[in-house]
Order: structure tokens, then sequence, then C-alpha cells
């Protein structure tokens, strides 16, 4: 239920934004983190927490091959 999370987000002093999909969402987190070495915070069922974690390993792998490919191709 979005419209609760984003009434409660409302009254806290948070930045956030919506996103399409837990995935994309997390990107965007990661994105605006890095810019500002804020905290991520994932909120709703279980099984968003389940997809954002599953989100999370795929970026680290994704990072993990980019270093790797980086560090090969010196």
């Amino acid at each position: 239920e979005p419209e609760k999370v984003i009434e409660i987000a409302q009254q806290l002093p948070l930045t956030y934004e919506l996103a399409d999909s837990v995935e994309i969402g997390l990107t965007r987190a990661l994105e605006l983190a890095a810019e500002t070495d804020d905290l991520i915070i994932s909120a709703g069922s279980m099984f968003v927490i389940a997809e954002a974690m599953t989100a999370w390993k795929k970026q680290k792998q994704w990072q993990k091959a980019q270093e790797n490919y980086e560090q090969n191709s010196k």
C-alpha cells in the first residue's frame, strides 16, 4: 500500500521518490545516496523487502563484474 508509506514519509524530514518497480527505485536511491552519502530505507511488505534484497544483490554483482572488467582491461 504505497499510499500509507507516502503518507508517513510526508510527515517526516525525508527525501523520497516513487518508482515503477523496486529495482528501479533501488537504482535511483543508490544514485541519490552516492551524491549525498545518505542512507537508503526500503519500506513495505516482506515481498518488497525480498525484491529489494534481490535487486541489491544484482547491483553488487554488476559492480563486481565492472570492476573485474576494468582490472583485466589494463
